[in-house]
């Protein structure tokens, strides 16, 4: 199971947590496994599965760092003035964040950090999909509100993907 999960993310960190991750998946699992002839099969079908979640999860989280690191080299006037109410709109989204329940703060981090899809976030939550939906929409709703409520307007929306990673992230 460690070499399919490192042949995949190339990384032996990677494929370490991919594989404790899968385990914990087959554990869980197991009960409801039906065909004892395929286990093999079903057990690095998980593992290839977790590996290339791991290695999405990493390439996302890295996007994001070097979004930052790239916001935060521009030297010009407009450029610090820019990075300065970034930087703010940031910390605010964080402080609203932290008001939001731990599970709409679960949620926002699968989708905008970890690049879930809302199945995949369905799947491994085991949830309805329209409710990991329902929840998303209405956990970015409070998040708008509560920074509408603290100054900030709706213009924070174009730039939302990078906001909340770096507010999730930081």
């Amino acid at each position: 199971a460690f070499s399919l999960g490192l042949r995949i993310t190339d990384d032996p960190g990677m494929a370490e947590e991919a594989v404790q991750e899968a385990m914990l998946h087959v554990w869980r699992s197991a009960p409801s496994f039906r065909s004892p002839g395929n286990a093999r099969a079903w057990v690095f079908r998980i593992v290839a599965r977790e590996s290339l979640m791991v290695l999405r999860a990493a390439r996302t989280l890295k996007k994001a760092k070097e979004r930052i690191r790239m916001q935060r080299s521009v030297p010009s006037e407009e450029g610090v003035e820019a990075r300065q109410e970034g930087e703010e709109l940031v910390s605010a989204c964080r402080e609203s964040l932290e008001k939001l329940t731990f599970q709409d703060r679960q949620l926002l981090a699968l989708h905008y950090v970890g690049g879930f899809s809302q199945r995949e976030i369905a799947r491994e939550l085991a949830m309805p999909q329209r409710t990991v939906g329902a929840h998303l929409q209405r956990a970015l709703g409070d998040l708008r509100s509560l920074l509408a409520s603290g100054g900030f307007s709706a213009g924070w929306q174009g730039a939302a993907d990078g906001v909340l990673e770096s507010a999730l992230t930081s």
